[in-house]
């Protein structure tokens, strides 16, 4: 059983054909369902693409839209215009903006025709043809980009991109998502020519604090991940969950509570504490062994409690007129310190950077061998 790939540019049903047009897609849509989890789906949306046929796109795995061409959406701008009174444009309606910053759908946006079949192409080399094969495993090949030199302190920002393209085979990851939920990055890649899906808080944004649109994008990818077969590895550089008024409107108890159900997979997890990890979020990130998770790596200089110096200090050291260096030392040693967390069977291993590629692919291909995977009728369906 094959990936199905559609290549949308309609109007809807047909008025014409009348019924039958419309029970004729419902099958689409039904079948669009059925196989959620199952295979692999995939809309390209070449042009404006409205009604049923906007909703089985919806409904596929990952969606795709050119910047200039592609438009999804419920009705026309002339049936609103008729109904409410008002025309919005095509793009208002179900532009690439609207989908990649607002709605979530469009999980890639290319610029052209061409770059989305290029693209297109790359996704059907990492995913599998169906939820019983493994992802296809290529030729190891290094990465072309280096290290990255880190911040000292964990509130400065890090652009985790840099560690990722340190990480993956020739620098090369495919981001779902790119222009929501910016406080986590989710990506395919490979590690060791062994197809992984990346997630991995991004402190550009927001401090890399998970807000309820990242967590949502995160959730459902890990999901597709889970579903074919591909391992998660999570990088971690989190301060918790995004607080506010605004962020709690938006349901972020919810859709963390979604991420927390995601990350429990049947595919192995790996974690690896880049910089800091506090709250909520951290637990969440991490996949300790008590979360059933596979491995969790630290760096030696990362932070791992329940909240950093800047939260904790009025707390622990509430009236101290000590050196604020020295306390943040002090911090460290006694709360932070990743070998307390080693000490308490919370991580694994304590990884130079220099030796963390290495480690993951040895660990990848170690889970790969052992795990003993459940094949059931059908994992579960892919929420659009």
């Amino acid at each position: 059983m094959a990936s199905p790939v559609a290549l949308l540019a309609s109007a809807g049903v047909s008025i014409e054909e009348g019924l039958a047009s419309g029970e004729a897609y419902t099958r689409v849509i039904t079948a669009n369902i059925r196989l959620s989890g199952v295979i692999p789906q995939i809309a390209c949306v070449l042009g404006p693409t409205m009604g049923a046929p906007a909703y089985s796109a919806t409904l596929m795995d990952l969606v795709l839209f050119n910047k200039a061409r592609s438009h999804l959406m419920v009705t026309a701008p002339a049936v609103v215009a008729r109904m409410l009174g008002t025309e919005p444009t095509l793009a208002e309606l179900g532009g690439a903006v609207l989908h990649a910053e607002q709605t979530g759908i469009a999980d890639f946006v290319d610029s052209a025709f061409e770059t989305q079949l290029v693209r297109l192409r790359a996704l059907l080399c990492i995913l599998p043809s169906n939820r019983l094969e493994d992802a296809p495993r290529h030729a190891p090949r290094p990465p072309r980009a280096a290290l990255p030199a880190m911040p000292d302190l964990p509130e400065h920002a890090f652009d985790m991109t840099t560690l990722v393209e340190a990480l993956v085979d020739e620098s090369v990851y495919l981001e779902v998502g790119e222009r929501i939920g910016g406080a986590l990055v989710c990506a395919f890649a490979r590690m060791g020519g062994m197809p992984v899906g990346i997630v991995a808080n991004q402190s550009l944004v927001g401090s890399g604090a998970i807000d309820a649109d990242a967590a949502r994008k995160a959730a459902r990818f890990i999901r597709v991940c889970d579903a074919y077969n591909i391992p998660i590895v999570n990088l971690i550089d989190v301060p918790g969950f995004m607080p506010g008024a605004v962020e709690e409107a938006k349901g972020l108890l919810r859709e963390g509570a979604r991420l927390c159900t995601a990350m429990v997979t049947s595919v192995p997890r790996l974690s690896v504490v880049v910089r800091k990890c506090y709250g909520a979020a951290a637990f969440v990130m991490m996949q300790s062994k008590s979360q059933d998770g596979d491995v969790v790596l630290a760096l030696p200089t990362s932070r791992i409690a329940v909240m950093g110096f800047d939260a904790a200090r009025h707390v622990v050291y509430a009236g101290s007129t000590e050196d604020e260096a020295v306390l943040r030392a002090r911090y460290f040693a006694t709360y932070e310190s990743p070998t307390l967390a080693y000490a308490k069977g919370m991580i694994d291993e304590i990884v130079a950077p220099t030796a963390l590629r290495d480690r993951l692919i040895a660990h990848l291909t170690w889970l790969e061998r052992k795990r003993e995977r459940p094949v059931p009728e059908r994992r579960h369906a892919i929420e659009p």
